[in-house]
């Protein structure tokens, strides 16, 4: 079986404030963005936020990747921050 990473999100409290950090940090704009889910398309890889509180989801400080195996199958891992 082959993994590949092809997207990653990370939970944030403030969705303005993370996408203006992000577009300085990869020197590019944002590719969809609102108040719950935005992503920047960088090279073929999705980098995600999520506003998470927005969602009432209590998944604190986690990170969260999500790999797609060989087979078409998404797996999300989580760890703590």
């Amino acid at each position: 079986m082959n993994c590949n990473i092809k997207s990653l999100y990370i939970c944030v409290k403030d969705m303005d404030r993370a996408v203006a950090f992000y577009e300085a940090f990869f020197e590019q704009p944002v590719t969809k963005k609102d108040d719950i889910y935005s992503v920047f398309d960088i090279e073929g890889f999705r980098f995600g936020l999520f506003a998470y509180e927005k969602m009432n989801e209590n998944i604190g400080k986690n990170w969260v990747v999500e790999v797609i195996d060989s087979e078409g199958n998404h797996i999300e891992v989580t760890a703590p921050a």
